[in-house]
């Protein structure tokens, strides 16, 4: 949907033509979340047979996820510590570990769908219509605050709105990535976990967003940092949790195969540990930026920045393990 977060995709088949709306819905308080994917099926010609499967493995299948049938849909849990509950318009057959449905949807119909993290019974679907409207409409004012009329200023939105989806809104921290263990390439074993917020991409990310004149990102991050790193110097990670957690052991979990059976697949990551010197400046450019397009630095975060200066003043000679996080012994790298 254009200038949204909000993905329509068209199934067309020799019966007939039906669209899936996808969307994690946005709520007036931005600081809250139901935890939230809706998934909305849409006949537009004919007829077309659809099939839903509902498989999920909590806890990265650590251990064994119960299903129940719930009205209007059904429930995944784990001992109780871990629940998913999914809505469904449709009867779902519950079989062991599987929750399946064979149906069809026809011209003029809407199924809505909603899984829920967390939820003890399915979740209410009423009322879809106007949180996908508010939900578009938010993301609208997104791409309509992005000042810049460049070149491919589609392209420019569209990947503001792409780096808006890394955002933890509760916290203002930024993930690198929304994935773990996609491998670096099929089959090897560079399979890193990239859901954490770490110092060098969000400088990266904040020195755009502050280019394009969203500035109140950069100051709900800086509020974020001061959390872990006041006037810290050289005590600052290389990544955090985006809920504030500093402590990100990094595990292998054996009884996964891995995309494409590329081993092993983590969670968590020892580089948290690591000395990377290119943070400061990166950090410290993001600042500056941020600075420039009116932002204000406030008297606890110049101290931090004056304590990141004293950290490269004393350490920039020092070995380390460079942008690409090297796993091997420390070195002069340039870009550090």
């Amino acid at each position: 949907m254009p200038d949204t977060n909000i993905l329509i995709t068209t199934f067309a088949t020799g019966t007939g033509k039906a669209e899936v709306v996808d969307l994690m819905p946005l709520r007036p308080d931005t600081a809250r979340s139901d935890h939230v994917v809706m998934r909305i099926l849409r006949g537009l010609e004919g007829s077309v047979e659809m099939e839903c499967l509902f498989q999920p493995r909590l806890d990265y299948a650590r251990g064994r996820t119960d299903l129940r049938a719930a009205t209007g849909g059904v429930v995944a849990e784990q001992e109780a510590a871990a629940r998913l509950a999914l809505a469904s318009p449709v009867s779902l057959t519950v079989s062991d570990d599987l929750a399946r449905a064979v149906f069809s949807v026809r011209t003029g119909e809407e199924l809505g769908f909603e899984l829920q993290w967390g939820a003890a019974l399915p979740p209410d679907t009423s009322g879809w219509h106007e949180r996908i409207e508010f939900t578009a409409a938010e993301w609208r004012e997104v791409a309509a605050d992005v000042k810049y009329d460049g070149n491919w200023r589609e392209v420019v939105r569209r990947s503001v709105l792409a780096l808006h989806l890394l955002l933890y809104y509760p916290t203002g921290a930024l993930v690198a990535a929304p994935t773990t263990s996609l491998p670096e390439w099929v089959g090897g074993d560079r399979n890193w976990d990239y859901r954490y917020c770490w110092i060098r991409d969000t400088a990266f990310i904040l020195d755009v967003f502050d280019r394009l004149g969203h500035i109140g990102e950069t100051s709900r991050f800086l509020e974020w940092l001061s959390c872990f790193c006041e006037s810290c110097g050289d005590r600052l990670q290389t990544l955090y949790g985006v809920d504030y957690n500093e402590h990100l052991p990094e595990r292998t979990l054996n009884h996964l195969d891995g995309y494409y059976g590329s081993k092993p697949v983590r969670i968590g990551n020892a580089a948290s540990k690591q000395l990377q010197m290119d943070i400061f400046g990166e950090f410290m450019v993001a600042c500056a930026t941020y600075h420039r397009a009116g932002g204000q630095i406030t008297d606890a975060m110049w101290a931090t920045v004056e304590s990141f200066v004293q950290a490269v003043i004393e350490h920039w000679r020092r070995k380390d393990r460079g942008i690409w996080e090297v796993r091997g012994e420390q070195r002069h790298f340039v870009h550090s």
